[in-house]
């Protein structure tokens, strides 16, 4: 057996908002969720929030984190709460989080694989986009879980402010921190990923770069090269770069193939002073 149901919530974020999207997602799943799932935008109230969803629902396993646009069954709002929950019989859910995540992203990684079961068949990841390197992430959590173990998920975002992301773990509203939830049982998962963006202008080397920080392209600052695209919009960096990534590709591969892999990053900040740095 297996339900799953989200709701949604326009209201200020509060205790009681909180126990009323946690009371329609019980009533929608007609009992107590095994785990739930909150995605909401960065706003004050985010305790009081919290409480009021776990005073009604009481589960420990409570994962989410701040957006920059929720989704759900009503379709794509910003500024509102979403609450996802799941009712199951074939499935285990461990959560965890680790803190200090721009200290060492690799071995952030790595610990929070070691916090969960050996029994983990599949892991879902919410980490600061502002503060942790993603790539490096999941390498700490590949070393550890193996190549057979899918870990999906996303960064924390807070619209477009870039200033700070919180990450939910339980009752631990967290930053620079990364959040994950281990699911264990007899349960088939497929994931699938498809982007809508095709590439614009000619390829250019990365020439320079160091970690998740892009200093060249062609030998020239990355943010004057990257500047040439958004045009007028330029001035909303890094917003912006969230509509406009860099499509990163091996040098084997041919833009005029149909079959090629392409990596989008986008930009989490720029040093406009130096016109060269660029973390994505």
């Amino acid at each position: 057996m297996f339900e799953a149901r989200t709701v949604t919530s326009h209201a200020r974020f509060s205790r009681e908002t909180g126990r009323r999207v946690g009371s329609t997602l019980v009533d929608s799943l007609n009992q107590m969720p095994q785990a739930t799932w909150l995605f909401c935008a960065a706003k004050d109230g985010l305790e009081d929030l919290i409480a009021g969803i776990r005073d009604v629902t009481g589960t420990q396993a409570l994962i989410g984190c701040t957006t920059d646009g929720e989704i759900s069954n009503e379709g794509f709002h910003s500024g509102s709460v979403v609450l996802g929950g799941v009712v199951t019989n074939k499935i285990q859910f461990h959560v965890t989080s680790v803190d200090h995540l721009g200290h060492d992203s690799e071995e952030a990684g790595r610990e929070l694989a070691r916090k969960l079961p050996d029994s983990v068949r599949y892991v879902q990841l919410f980490s600061d986009g502002l503060t942790g390197n993603g790539c490096a992430i999941l390498r700490g959590m590949r070393s550890i879980l193996g190549d057979d173990v899918p870990v999906c998920g996303g960064a924390a975002a807070d619209g477009e402010r870039f200033h700070r992301t919180w990450q939910f773990s339980g009752s631990r509203i967290l930053t620079d921190a990364a959040v994950a939830i281990g699911f264990c049982g007899d349960f088939q998962v497929s994931t699938g990923v498809r982007s809508g963006w095709s590439p614009i202008g000619i390829a250019k080397r990365v020439t320079r770069a160091s970690g998740h920080v892009l200093y060249e392209l062609d030998g020239r600052p990355a943010l004057e090269v990257y500047g040439q695209f958004p045009g007028k919009h330029a001035d909303r960096l890094p917003a912006v770069g969230v509509e406009y990534p860099l499509g990163i590709m091996e040098e084997s591969d041919n833009l005029q193939d149909t079959d090629y892999n392409m990596l989008l990053r986008a930009s989490m900040s720029v040093d406009k002073s130096s016109s060269s740095s660029w973390k994505s």
